[in-house]
Parts: structure tokens; sequence; C-alpha cells
């Protein structure tokens, strides 16, 4: 035997078997009608019988019934639906222009970036030469204090230079 009730949101259970929430709560509570929490919502199970007998009254108004009202309430709904949609879509425009517009900072952003690098790449190049040089004239510097440190004539120091000595 198949069970053909649905489950509902509290809401529309309370109109569907036309008693309050409070009273509904109360009956739930009694075990009278069985109820679950989903995404922070109760929902209710509404046997098929009840449910049927107020849809289908429901239906023959949203058909084209007798009541001319829910007829003027439908275009305001869609009027209310097509309002919200182009809002929507003008939201949607003006948040993808604005994610165009961070894409193009962020490779603005990137560009520079890598213009850093090679910046810093060149003046680490530029550094290391200077050291390095500095370093050849501070071993030369040595050098010739050592030099000046022994006493010798002149005549010495310019055949040391000039004159290749044998071992």
């Amino acid at each position: 035997m198949a069970d053909n009730g649905k489950w509902v949101p509290l809401a529309t259970a309370c109109e569907l078997l036309k008693v309050s929430e409070r009273t509904l709560r109360r009956h739930i509570k009694q075990e009278k009608y069985r109820s679950k929490m989903e995404r922070g919502l109760r929902f209710v199970y509404v046997p098929p019988n009840l449910e049927l007998a107020d849809t289908d009254a429901d239906m023959a108004d949203e058909n084209g019934g007798n009541s001319g009202h829910n007829g003027q309430a439908n275009l305001s709904n869609q009027v209310i639906n097509n309002t919200l949609l182009s809002e929507l879509r003008a939201h949607l425009t003006e948040k993808e222009r604005l994610v165009v517009e961070q894409i193009r900072h962020i490779d603005k952003l990137t560009d520079e970036l890598r213009e850093m690098r090679i910046s810093a790449s060149e003046t680490s190049k530029r550094h290391d030469t200077i050291v390095m040089q500095l370093t050849q004239q501070l071993d030369r510097s040595q050098l010739q204090l050592e030099d000046l440190r022994q006493r010798r004539t002149v005549w010495q120091r310019l055949k040391a230079v000039f004159v290749a000595e044998t071992v």
C-alpha cells in the first residue's frame, strides 16, 4: 500500500489543516502528526486525503475559477517577479563588471610584480659585482700593506715587481 502524502513546511501545513501554528505544534508533540527538521525548517507530513481536498480547491481557483481576485493576485505576483528578476539581472551585471575590473587589477599587479622581480634580480647582480670588486680591491690593498711592511730599498721593490724571482 503506497502512502502518497507529502512533507510541507509548517506554515503550509497549518493552512492545509486549517489550524493555528500553536495547535499544530501541540498535535505534533502529541504525535498526531509526524514532523522533521530540515535546513532549519520544520516540515510536517500531510496525509494524502487532507492534501488533495485543499489542493484541488486551490487548483480550481488558479485555473480561472470563479474568483477574479486570484487572477489579479497572479498578475501582481508576475509583475513583482519580473521586477525582482530585472533587479537581479542588473545586480548580476554589476557583479560581473566588478569581477572583470578585479581581474584587470590583478593582471596589472601581476605585471608590476614581474617587473619588480626583474629589477630586484638586476639590482642583486649589480650588488654582487660591486661586492666582488671591493673584495678584490681589499685583497690588493692588503698585499700592498704587507709589501710596505718589509724593509727594502726602492731598487729592491722595483726589482721585485719587474724581475721574476727564481726559486
